[in-house]
Protein backbone atom coordinates (compact mmCIF):
# COMPACT_ATOMS: atom_id res chain seq x y z
CA UNK A 1 0.00 0.00 0.00
CA UNK A 2 3.05 2.31 0.94
CA UNK A 3 4.60 1.48 -2.71
CA UNK A 4 1.09 2.31 -4.30
CA UNK A 5 0.73 5.79 -2.86
CA UNK A 6 4.80 6.78 -3.09
CA UNK A 7 3.89 5.87 -7.24
CA UNK A 8 0.81 7.45 -7.42
CA UNK A 9 2.14 10.68 -5.73
CA UNK A 10 5.41 10.04 -7.88
CA UNK A 11 3.00 10.20 -10.99
CA UNK A 12 1.09 13.40 -9.83
CA UNK A 13 4.31 15.14 -8.94
CA UNK A 14 5.22 14.44 -12.73
CA UNK A 15 2.33 15.38 -14.13
CA UNK A 16 2.15 18.62 -12.35
CA UNK A 17 5.80 19.30 -13.78
CA UNK A 18 4.42 18.30 -16.98
CA UNK A 19 1.91 20.58 -16.59
CA UNK A 20 3.87 23.48 -15.43
CA UNK A 21 6.77 23.08 -18.30
CA UNK A 22 3.78 23.42 -20.89
CA UNK A 23 2.18 26.58 -19.35
CA UNK A 24 5.39 27.86 -19.21
CA UNK A 25 6.69 26.83 -22.50
CA UNK A 26 3.00 27.88 -24.04
CA UNK A 27 4.09 32.15 -22.00
CA UNK A 28 7.56 31.79 -23.83
CA UNK A 29 5.72 31.32 -27.30
CA UNK A 30 2.89 34.15 -26.42
CA UNK A 31 6.12 36.70 -25.56
CA UNK A 32 7.98 35.68 -28.81
CA UNK A 33 4.89 36.47 -30.59
CA UNK A 34 4.76 39.99 -29.10
CA UNK A 35 8.28 40.22 -29.65
CA UNK A 36 7.82 39.33 -33.13
CA UNK A 37 4.72 41.66 -33.55
CA UNK A 38 6.59 44.33 -31.87
CA UNK A 39 9.49 44.14 -34.35
CA UNK A 40 6.82 43.76 -37.27
CA UNK A 41 5.31 47.07 -36.17
CA UNK A 42 8.51 48.74 -35.76
CA UNK A 43 9.35 48.00 -38.95
CA UNK A 44 5.78 49.43 -40.54
CA UNK A 45 6.71 52.74 -38.67
CA UNK A 46 10.37 52.91 -39.79
CA UNK A 47 8.98 51.82 -43.49
CA UNK A 48 6.14 54.52 -43.29
CA UNK A 49 8.63 57.32 -41.63
CA UNK A 50 10.96 56.19 -45.00
CA UNK A 51 8.41 56.85 -47.16
CA UNK A 52 7.72 60.40 -45.65
CA UNK A 53 10.96 61.53 -45.64
CA UNK A 54 11.40 60.64 -49.60
CA UNK A 55 7.79 62.92 -50.06
CA UNK A 56 9.04 65.67 -48.53
CA UNK A 57 12.46 65.67 -50.04
CA UNK A 58 10.07 65.30 -53.52
CA UNK A 59 8.11 68.04 -52.13
CA UNK A 60 10.84 70.25 -51.60
CA UNK A 61 13.18 69.52 -55.11
CA UNK A 62 9.41 70.29 -56.28
CA UNK A 63 9.59 73.80 -54.86
CA UNK A 64 13.23 74.67 -55.79
CA UNK A 65 12.31 73.58 -59.08
CA UNK A 66 9.14 75.87 -59.36
CA UNK A 67 11.97 78.79 -57.92
CA UNK A 68 14.38 78.07 -60.65
CA UNK A 69 11.53 78.34 -63.30
CA UNK A 70 10.41 81.12 -61.44
CA UNK A 71 13.45 82.94 -61.41
CA UNK A 72 14.10 82.04 -65.02
CA UNK A 73 11.18 83.97 -66.12
CA UNK A 74 11.74 87.09 -64.50
CA UNK A 75 15.11 87.08 -66.46
CA UNK A 76 13.58 86.67 -69.49
CA UNK A 77 11.20 89.54 -68.93
CA UNK A 78 14.21 91.58 -67.80
CA UNK A 79 15.35 90.73 -70.87
CA UNK A 80 12.87 91.66 -73.22
CA UNK A 81 12.34 94.53 -71.38
CA UNK A 82 15.85 95.54 -71.88
CA UNK A 83 16.09 94.95 -75.51
CA UNK A 84 12.74 96.54 -76.41
CA UNK A 85 14.59 99.92 -74.52
CA UNK A 86 17.81 99.66 -76.62
CA UNK A 87 15.65 98.79 -79.52
CA UNK A 88 14.12 102.06 -79.34
CA UNK A 89 17.03 103.64 -78.14
CA UNK A 90 18.97 102.81 -81.03
CA UNK A 91 15.98 103.57 -83.87
CA UNK A 92 15.87 107.12 -82.03
CA UNK A 93 19.65 107.41 -81.73
CA UNK A 94 19.52 110.62 -84.50
CA UNK A 95 17.05 112.23 -82.32
CA UNK A 96 19.53 112.20 -79.62
CA UNK A 97 22.02 113.99 -81.54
Amino acid sequence: MLIQTQTQMQTLIQMQTQMLIQTQTQMLIQTQTQMLTQMQTQMLIQTQMQTLIQMQTNIIMTQQINQMITNYLILVITLKIMAHYLVHYLLHLEDYS
